[in-house]
């Protein structure tokens, strides 16, 4: 009997998974792989599952929901940048705020093993813990998440989970396309406008998280823009890199 890489991620409920489930299975010892069998009659994907990945996917479209994309915040005294590092499944998490005028009020770092595989579109189900023990007792006016917002298949990218869970604005900030049309520098998503392109050479992609509306969120991007990534973003980008590559000298 035999079965394929494919079969498995769709018995997770999203052939999506096929890469992740490629790389968990490389990694076992007592297992074979070839690259072509002949004989179709022992193939097996009669799988008993609960189709977690399905369930996953009725979440964030049930959440999705709930999201709020116009402005719900006074006045804005901080705006904060979130990234996560990896080595292996080791993830090094960065939290910097800045006041208005650009300037670094906290920086911290944490460091968790994570067990949620790495699978397009359900990235927040692996980083999510790593934010959320970052921002526990923190209060920045606005956040800054490297991932996307709305702009994502079920319009409730990893910004747009975080934002939601801790009722917070958030903003998200892509380095590459996830999905989407683009028509001059806004995104669109059938019909919808969900995001916008900053910057000609190498761009990132814009997308309201949560409890901010696009033009607000655009207009945070441009005043803390000194480089291709917001200040916030660019130095917890930093920060994580760092924290990682101290611990695996």
């Amino acid at each position: 009997m035999f079965s394929t890489y494919k079969a498995v991620a769709i018995a997770l409920g999203d052939e999506i998974a096929e890469s992740a489930v490629k790389q968990f299975l490389d990694g076992r010892e007592n297992r074979n792989v070839f690259s072509f069998i002949k004989d179709s009659s022992c193939f097996f994907n009669k799988f008993k599952t609960t189709f977690p990945l399905k369930k996953l996917r009725e979440e964030q479209l049930e959440l999705s929901r709930k999201v709020i994309t116009d402005d719900d915040f006074g006045e804005i005294e901080s705006v904060a940048g979130m990234d996560v590092a990896y080595a292996g499944d080791t993830a090094y998490g960065a939290y910097v705020e800045m006041d208005t005028e650009c300037r670094i009020i906290k920086r911290k770092t944490v460091k968790m093993k994570v067990d949620f595989p790495y699978i397009p579109t359900y990235f927040s189900y692996r980083e999510m813990p790593v934010l959320n023990e970052l921002f526990k007792k923190e209060k920045p006016s606005v956040v800054m998440v490297d991932g996307n917002g709305i702009l994502h298949p079920r319009q409730f990218g990893m910004a747009s989970h975080f934002g939601f869970l801790n009722s917070v604005p958030s903003i998200g900030i892509a380095k590459k396309l996830l999905c989407g049309k683009i028509d001059g520098n806004y995104i669109y998503i059938k019909g919808k406008k969900v995001g916008f392109m900053h910057g000609k050479e190498k761009p990132i992609y814009i997308s309201v998280g949560h409890k901010i509306s696009l033009e607000s969120s655009l207009a945070l991007i441009k005043k803390f823009c000194r480089y291709r990534i917001p200040e916030p973003l660019r130095q917890a980008h930093m920060l994580a890199r760092t924290a990682r590559n101290e611990n695996n000298l």
